[in-house]
């Protein structure tokens, strides 16, 4: 006895319809990358601050750098300035001189410079940024022995370096410490990775003494002036306002 086999041919699903199907699966499956991605960057973003505010005077952590755009910093800001620290803080890269006198919130504007990248940015950055006391750092240089190569490693590679301070007691250097200073910012240029540094010397000697160009020597001056934006902070000291 033969069985009589039934074949439902289905009409072609409208291609449009397909289309349209498609996009509510990848717009669905976005929604949750976007969602896990989120997540993530909250996770390492405050991750990579903790680190940071771990790691930088407590007294430079008073500020955020919201103020930039809001109060000019207290005054000590043009617009012009703070328009170029904000773009800075959007896309780092090359190295920013803040100069001024004592007080004027260098340190303080240089970590909160950061602080903000971080909280942008934070799951992209992969080695945490160092803050380095200049003199801390030469003194470090100096009795590093064996370990020399690893340190300046560290201050070469990592994402964002912060040289606080340079030219404190405004002295010279001894050539060791000076070759370990060129290396890491001859690494640095050559990478692009953003580099901070405050000071209270002039870029170039006079009268006063020794200026930020004669301590660094002219090859490692040429280097940063290649990507260089120099603040001038010629207000009134914080200090004075407390």
């Amino acid at each position: 006895m033969s069985r009589k086999i039934t074949i439902e041919v289905k009409p072609p699903r409208d291609p449009a319809e397909l289309e349209r199907r498609a996009l509510e699966r990848a717009e669905r499956r976005s929604k949750v990358v976007s969602k896990k991605r989120a997540r993530t960057h909250d996770h390492l973003a405050d991750m990579q601050l903790n680190r940071w505010e771990t790691a930088v005077p407590r007294r430079s952590l008073s500020h955020g750098f919201g103020e930039v755009s809001k109060t000019k910093w207290n005054g000590q800001l043009s617009r012009t300035q703070s328009k170029v620290l904000s773009e800075w803080v959007e896309t780092p890269s090359g190295f920013v001189i803040l100069a001024g006198g004592e007080g004027v919130g260098k340190t303080t504007l240089a970590v909160a410079m950061v602080s903000q990248v971080l909280l942008d940015q934070g799951e992209h950055i992969n080695h945490s940024p160092i803050f380095a006391p200049y003199n801390d750092m030469l003194m470090k240089i100096s009795f590093a022995g064996s370990e020399l190569n690893s340190l300046v490693a560290g201050l070469s590679e990592t994402n964002i370096l912060v040289i606080d301070d340079m030219g404190a007691g405004n002295e010279g250097i001894s050539p060791h410490q000076k070759k370990a200073l060129w290396s890491i910012i001859d690494s640095r240029w050559s990478n692009r990775l953003p580099t901070i540094i405050t000071t209270n010397m002039s870029l170039a000697g006079n009268e006063d003494g020794l200026g930020m160009q004669d301590l660094l020597g002219p090859s490692a001056w040429a280097r940063m002036i290649d990507e260089l934006e120099v603040i001038e902070m010629d207000g009134d000291s914080f200090r004075s306002k407390v």
